[in-house]
């Protein structure tokens, strides 16, 4: 009787050890820069800051890609394009509050009826607005460096 008595009390204790080492191990600096990358293994398990945006009308037909002059660089149709450029994981940034971005128009999206909808981008910063609200999108920037590749 002693002996399990004693080895469910060492149970406890041990389970109490690893809930306070896991608790700790969540809370270190690293981990909580790992959270916050998509990319990241942790990030994808704990969720990090990442949500789901899709910033062109549901019946987009073309969306346009502006180089830094204003002029078009491409203008993509398939799905597959369109998908990679409207669906966005969007998450937080910090920012300067002395220092106000000055943003450039970097996408157009063009239903089949209705108007056209804007997504421009920081000139400075991989930092871009859509109806005046500003978000980070890594995944974006990606996308844009794939597709600015002839």
């Amino acid at each position: 009787m002693k002996l399990g008595l004693i080895l469910k009390v060492s149970m406890l204790l041990l389970a109490l050890v690893v809930v306070i080492y896991g608790i700790k191990a969540l809370q270190s600096p690293k981990v909580q820069t790992q959270a916050g990358d998509p990319s990241s293994v942790v990030g994808l398990l704990l969720g990090g800051d990442q949500r789901l945006l899709n910033w062109c009308p549901g019946d987009t037909a073309k969306v346009e890609i502006f180089s830094e002059t204003g002029e078009v660089l491409k203008t993509l149709t398939s799905k597959q394009d369109l998908s990679a450029v409207c669906e966005l994981m969007i998450g937080g940034f910090t920012q300067d509050p002395a220092e106000t971005p000055v943003y450039k128009l970097k996408l157009k999206a063009y239903p089949g009826s209705g108007n056209p909808v804007s997504l421009e981008k920081a000139v400075q910063s991989p930092i871009f607005r859509v109806q005046g609200m500003p978000f980070s999108s890594p995944g974006l920037v990606k996308v844009l460096e794939r597709l600015a590749v002839p």
